[in-house]
């Protein structure tokens, strides 16, 4: 697996990520599109051959982050991949307060890294985790 961190200007971008931009399965799962807004960070990983195993963005906003657009391909679930995602975005964000809003499947992996429940939203679920200067 490797990691990349870039944003939709990279030259990479639109060949790993245009696949999965407003895909009905992706929108299901992650609750929304996914917009290749200017201005937000990514992290993707892929696998050995080079393919999207997953990927997730930050949109940083009035001295906090959000993370967004979690998605994890079906083939690569269960394997801690989403904690990978969470983990390479907390050291972008060094360890200021970070949200997201959380599907089942990536609830898990948000609370072993530290964020905690906020509200639950139908099948979603807010959790949020102090930076570094809030206690956390």
């Amino acid at each position: 697996m490797k990691v990349i961190a870039m944003t939709n200007a990279d030259p990479r971008f639109y060949r790993l990520l245009g696949p999965f931009l407003s895909r009905r399965e992706v929108v299901r799962d992650v609750g929304a599109p996914v917009w290749d807004d200017d201005g937000k960070a990514w992290v993707v990983i892929t696998d050995d051959d080079g393919h999207v195993a997953g990927f997730g963005a930050i949109v940083s906003q009035h001295g906090h982050n959000r993370f967004t657009s979690d998605y994890v391909l079906p083939a690569h679930r269960g394997n801690g991949l989403h904690r990978t995602l969470i983990r390479e975005r907390l050291k972008v964000t060094e360890g200021t307060p970070a949200m997201a809003i959380a599907t089942r499947e990536g609830l898990r992996a948000y609370l072993a890294e530290g964020f905690a429940p906020v509200r639950e939203r139908g099948r979603f679920t807010e959790v949020r985790r102090a930076g570094k200067h809030e206690g956390a």
